[in-house]
């Protein structure tokens, strides 16, 4: 090549430029790793690992797991790490030995987040070399048991769905087992929710070593996610403080989503929203005339499960504003006692205008810029 530089220099000629590195080739979607070590002819690096798998034995859980694996480079040229990949996010790398040559050893330090779980674990760290393929690709192990000092099981009380009007005036309740680890002893203290419609008792059912713990789920309820942490003192120092979550699903008799509309102004083209409704309670009910007051809104009513579902699809020309203060109506009629009409208003989004100089209010006036937002609607359906 410099010869080649040199006669088109002498012949007045411009030199091509060296050809651009080629870019990284894709596999799977993802760009593989470059190496960035030029081996000579003859030189070919190999990788060996003293241990690929590790086995650590049993820990406590929420304790990191701490390990160097050890390669030697066996090759006759120098060895680059080229990527270091993990099966999950709990599996971290140190600072690692990048290039290693022939006869050296090299470092890859690892460290394994552990959770609160119990039970064996497996991961596997996948390590990628400038080795010649099929060499290039090194699976590392490492496994072994977490206990906790404390454990409960169930990890979570999760009671289910309830209709409000049926039975939430019962009460309904889970029940979860304390147990103690080896020579832990425990002593449950301080127990508390953080919802009060979530009672909370312990029972001891070993002196030190196994409780009973019963939550009772106790009205009033709100409609939609009851949630409410059970918290309490353990006693050990390796988990003083243990908590679970209860949770409570509270559905209404009658299901209306959403109960408002919103749709875009003077749109250009036509705009379709659903409503969704949802019958809940013991008697099958009928739904029937969904109308709109505005007169070129089309409303079409369609029963998804007899006397339980429907859908109400809202069609909204284009250039639609709305007929009337505060938003146009939906209603569609049912013969539920009591119930009678279900109603959704229907209202046009009025884009908010940047405030400008212009737009500004004057100094010492109390009113409001031209063109200033509505409100959001909450119950938007995409």
């Amino acid at each position: 090549m410099a010869l080649l530089v040199a006669l088109a220099a002498d012949f007045g000629v411009a030199a091509e430029p060296p050809p651009a590195p080629k870019p990284a080739v894709q596999t799977g979607g993802q760009p593989q790793p470059i190496a960035t070590v030029q081996l000579k002819p003859g030189e070919v690096p190999k990788i060996e690992f003293d241990q690929p798998m590790f086995e650590f034995g049993r820990v406590p859980s929420g304790k990191d797991v701490l390990h160097d694996y050890w390669f030697t480079n066996t090759g006759t040229g120098p060895l680059e790490i080229l990527a270091i990949k993990p099966s999950c996010g709990c599996t971290t790398m140190g600072e690692f030995d990048r290039v290693v040559q022939p006869g050296r050893k090299g470092r890859i330090p690892i460290k394994v987040a552990t959770t609160h779980a119990s039970g064996p674990i497996a991961k596997t760290i996948t390590v990628q070399t400038n080795v010649p393929p099929p060499g290039n690709l090194s699976t590392l192990s490492i496994r072994g048991e977490l206990w906790q000092a404390v454990m409960v099981s169930p990890a979570s009380l999760y009671f289910g769905r309830i209709v409000l009007g049926q039975d939430t005036n019962s009460t309904h309740v889970r029940t979860a087992v304390i147990t103690t680890s080896h020579d832990a002893v425990a002593r449950i203290t301080n127990l508390k929710s953080s919802n009060p419609c979530f009672k909370p008792e312990v029972t001891e059912v070993e002196p030190g070593k196994k409780y009973t713990l019963v939550v009772t789920a106790v009205p009033p309820f709100k409609i939609g996610n009851n949630f409410g942490d059970i918290e309490l003192s353990t006693g050990v120092a390796e988990l003083p403080t243990l908590k679970l979550q209860a949770s409570l699903l509270v559905s209404p008799e009658l299901e209306v989503m959403p109960d408002r509309l919103l749709v875009p102004s003077a749109a250009s083209s036509s705009t379709k929203r659903p409503i969704m409704v949802r019958n809940n309670g013991l008697t099958l009910m009928q739904l029937s005339n969904a109308v709109c007051t505005h007169p070129d809104v089309n409303v079409e009513l369609r029963e998804t499960q007899a006397g339980r579902s429907w859908q109400i699809m809202v069609d909204v020309p284009a250039g639609y504003r709305q007929s009337r203060p505060g938003g146009d109506t939906i209603t569609i009629s049912t013969d539920r006692p009591g119930t009678g009409t279900i109603t959704v208003m229907l209202v046009e989004n009025v884009p908010s205008r940047p405030v400008t100089d212009s737009a500004a209010p004057m100094a010492g006036g109390g009113g409001t810029a031209p063109g200033a937002a509505r409100a959001a609607d909450v119950g938007r359906v995409p």
